[in-house]
């Protein structure tokens, strides 16, 4: 027999999937919390380009994803930065914000791709090809270290 539901109860049902929904902007807003480091996510090949103070620059790099489980990739952050954003270009469009990237397990995500990628916004001071900027991936699991060199 099949009991019939109230649209309260229905309602209440999808209350996990709102609340999901509604923590993602916070938890994009990450610039002062610290996180665990993240373990079994490599970064690879990072790069970037030269840039003024002031102005954006492309970080370029490869993620490699041998933690056993799917992460969440929701921003980035550096100290020569004021923000750093995740991008996307769909189908050769211009370039917009992404809230954040899913890698599964054993996936390697290329933001140096045409589609895809990563930017340092707001530098504090020019940056120089020789130079080594750090930075930090923040996941909703954990943070991974990285640095780039500059080109």
């Amino acid at each position: 027999m099949i009991t019939p539901v109230s649209p309260a109860l229905r309602r209440l049902a999808v209350l996990p999937l709102v609340i999901g929904l509604a923590m993602a902007p916070a938890l994009a807003a990450h610039a002062d919390e610290s996180f665990e480091p993240l373990s079994g996510v490599t970064i690879d090949g990072a790069s970037v380009g030269a840039a003024d103070a002031g102005g954006a620059a492309r970080l370029l790099m490869r993620i490699d994803n041998a933690s056993g489980r799917k992460i969440t990739l929701l921003g980035l952050r550096a100290e020569i930065a004021d923000s750093g954003a995740l991008t996307v270009a769909p189908d050769g469009a211009a370039r917009q914000d992404a809230r954040s990237f899913v890698l599964l397990d054993q996936e390697t995500l290329d933001l140096g791709s045409s589609h895809i990628g990563a930017e340092l916004r707001g530098l504090r001071h020019p940056i120089h090809p020789g130079e080594l900027i750090e930075f930090e991936l923040i996941f909703a699991v954990g943070a991974v270290a990285g640095a780039a060199h500059v080109h």
